[in-house]
């Protein structure tokens, strides 16, 4: 995603009936680890000032793009020495990298200009350019994706010259480093028609794993675009992992994606809810800061500018202290549904993401009621204790042996200790 393509999330409007109509956040139904290096920020890492705001966050990637143009900006210059920086940045700070290989050089066209255009005959010049980069990087890169969102307007050319481009790409990247994750795909949402054209010409024969940028309007649209990705993949019948390379919603500006800022923490939790419940490899948010102050807010109609889970003078939204808390808590757990028992009259009304340890003796879950469909509820466990964690402030309550209270559409945070018999329940509140 990039500031300036505004009319791709124009297109959103029509998206967000679609979501609205049904507005429940479908999570998943299967228990697996949440990595400890499930988190990462977009367009991070370039400077040392990044990175105590990418360890607050609990993010342990950073995304960047390794662009052509900066790379080989003539014919036979090569500068490597502003991703020579942030590699060892990165490495300073125990920060994993995704190098995005994308993008075009003016000097390959006859009129000069770079087109995001590379026919066959032009291809050469590309994988030079690929070569030169995982030969430098590939003992220090910890993911390599080809191109970003490919389907819109980041790729100019016909589909079928892309998807010959990324199987040469993919080919190339495997018999340099064969050991790196290659995620392939970076949609602008979950494209079918356009990854299945990449599965048809072979590309998915060197990938590791599918990645999407699942935007809309809401954390209810994210799941289901996760949903879609996971019914394709088992579709093509591709045993593939499945990452997020963007994700975000914007707080000021017209995209129909903006959120208000009083809801953005609640869009954070819900969000990350829905892809670690999903199994979804790393999740990575577009973006840490914003690039325009809230001043200029009001004459600027591009949304891309405040993206940011910090603002531009790198304090935070309430967003960002969000998804600081909600890695905190759920980094090297288990998500588990079935630790949670939801009394049959509830089950229409409350969402729960549950988290466990590997003994079940401690416990997170995240609850929110369906929207305008509020309850009161009781929140137990037969032993132990629990406490309520604000999602914003990250201040934890004091233990109680039960929670009570009115779960609205707003996440409910609660850590359990000291559970018997590995069991959560939830019961109206008469």
């Amino acid at each position: 995603m990039q500031r300036s393509y505004l009319y791709t999330f124009i297109l959103l409007i029509f998206f967000s009936l679609l979501v609205f109509s049904c507005s429940t956040v479908q999570l998943g139904t299967e228990s697996h680890l949440v990595e400890d290096d499930a988190f990462g920020l977009a367009h991070a890492g370039e400077k040392i000032e990044d990175y105590p705001f990418i360890k607050q966050m609990g993010a342990r990637w950073i995304r960047q793009t390794f662009r052509w143009d900066n790379i080989n900006p003539e014919p036979g210059v090569w500068s490597f020495d502003r991703f020579d920086s942030l590699m060892d940045l990165a490495d300073q700070n125990d920060v994993k990298v995704i190098a995005v290989l994308a993008y075009d050089v003016g000097w390959i066209h006859p009129n000069g200009i770079a087109h995001r255009d590379i026919s066959p005959e032009l291809s050469p010049y590309y994988l030079e350019y690929v070569r030169k980069v995982v030969e430098r990087y590939r003992d220090r890169v910890d993911a390599w994706e080809i191109w970003n969102e490919p389907n819109v307007v980041y790729w100019k050319g016909a589909n079928k010259d892309f998807y010959t481009l990324a199987t040469q790409t993919g080919k190339l990247i495997k018999e340099l480093d064969k050991d790196t994750p290659l995620l392939v795909g970076s949609t602008f949402r979950v494209d079918t028609s356009f990854i299945k054209g990449l599965y048809k010409y072979g590309v998915f024969e060197y990938a590791d794993a599918l990645s999407i940028h699942p935007y809309t309007v809401s954390p209810n649209g994210v799941s289901r675009q996760i949903i879609k990705a996971k019914d394709l993949l088992e579709e093509l019948e591709l045993d593939k992992e499945l990452w997020i390379t963007e994700i975000g919603f914007p707080t000021r500006g017209l995209y129909p994606t903006k959120v208000k800022e009083n809801r953005f923490s609640d869009y954070v939790i819900k969000t990350l809810s829905a892809a670690t419940s999903h199994g979804i490899k790393v999740t990575v948010w577009f973006k840490n800061y914003d690039t325009k102050s809230n001043e200029t807010s009001k004459t600027v109609i591009d949304s891309g500018y405040f993206f940011g889970l910090g603002y531009k003078d790198r304090t935070l939204k309430d967003g960002g202290r969000a998804f600081s808390n909600f890695s905190e808590n759920v980094r090297g757990m288990l998500y588990d549904p079935s630790i949670i028992n939801i009394d049959g009259s509830l089950t229409s009304y409350v969402v729960s993401a549950s988290y466990r340890d590997s003994q079940i003796t401690n416990a997170f879950i995240v609850l929110w009621g369906n929207r305008g469909l509020d309850r009161n509820i009781n929140v137990f466990a037969s032993n132990g204790t629990v406490r309520e964690i604000d999602s914003v402030s990250g201040e934890i309550g004091e233990s109680l042996p039960e929670w009570n209270g009115l779960l609205t559409d707003k996440p409910v945070l609660l850590r359990f200790e000291g559970i018997s018999d590995g069991a959560i329940y939830i019961k109206p509140l008469n």
